[in-house]
């Protein structure tokens, strides 16, 4: 049984069953409609979007509704910073080959496809901004942060990289993704955005050797390693205009914040970069 900030998690219908079922946590008419356009979102990635033959384990979502979600289960263990460090040079290698792969032949196959799908997977917004102000920093920083980001395209990106969606089979030496309920329109280097380094427990030094090798298989552009330093300022913005489990963020934490954020912004105005 695991427990996450948006589904419980339970093997089905028994503990070695190859099947998992997932219920939301959250109670009521809008959590489950919320609930429900997650799995239809995950169903459509699935279905129409996932490459085929990338290397990389997939699930298959044999049911959904309001209430539940039935898909077949990924063995491994989430690729925490930890696990990830412990394992051998060579593993190490193997797995950011199989998530760049994975990502490349995601990329390159709805590139041309994002503009025309909107209606199925489309761009979403989860920023509640609290005043004006907060608004045009945003948009500053946001702005800011292109000019050091390459002219790419848009297509559909999973947006939720995080060890515990990252299942690594120490018998198989394979790689399984699971929870595309956040798959979204939006560009190359948007998957590899980390929006809270912290809670993510993922490995830099593993985002790095994906972004590496996804650039030297022939990424659609390509995405300059330094990008991942952007993880704490874009992780800055999330503690601004989102809660975190419903917890109110306290005046002094959004100070501290914006002054990461006006710092950042400040520097790229004078014109050099903060890296």
């Amino acid at each position: 049984m695991k427990k996450g900030c948006f589904s419980l998690v339970v093997s089905w219908p028994k503990k070695d069953s190859p099947y998992i079922l997932k219920c939301p946590l959250l109670k009521g008419p809008l959590a489950r409609q919320k609930w429900f356009a997650h799995v239809q979102r995950e169903k459509i990635f699935l279905g129409k979007y996932a490459p085929k033959r990338s290397g990389v384990i997939l699930p298959k979502i044999m049911d959904y509704s309001e209430y539940a979600q039935i898909q077949t289960k990924i063995s491994g263990v989430p690729l925490t910073e930890d696990v990830y460090q412990s394992l051998p040079r060579t593993d190490r290698l193997k797995i950011a080959k199989q998530l760049a792969s994975f990502f490349l032949k995601l990329h390159q196959k709805t590139k041309m496809q994002a503009n025309i799908k909107r209606k199925n997977i489309s761009v979403r917004s989860c920023q509640h901004f609290f005043d004006q102000d907060e608004k045009t920093l945003c948009l500053k920083c946001q702005t800011a942060l292109k000019r050091y980001c390459p002219k790419t395209s848009l297509c559909i990106c999973i947006t939720d990289l995080k060890a515990e969606h990252i299942l690594f089979n120490q018998k198989t030496k394979r790689v399984g993704l699971v929870d595309f309920g956040a798959a979204q329109v939006a560009f190359p280097e948007d998957e590899f955005k980390l929006l809270n380094p912290i809670r993510s427990h993922m490995s830099l030094d593993m985002l790095k050797q994906i972004i590496l090798t996804y650039n030297k298989q022939g990424g659609c552009e390509a995405i300059p390693v330094e990008f991942i330093k952007y993880n704490l300022i874009l992780g800055a913005m999330k503690e601004i205009y989102e809660t975190y489990k419903g917890r109110v963020i306290s005046d002094q934490e959004k100070k501290r914040v914006k002054k990461i954020l006006f710092d950042f912004v400040a520097k790229v105005e004078k014109g050099f970069s903060p890296l």
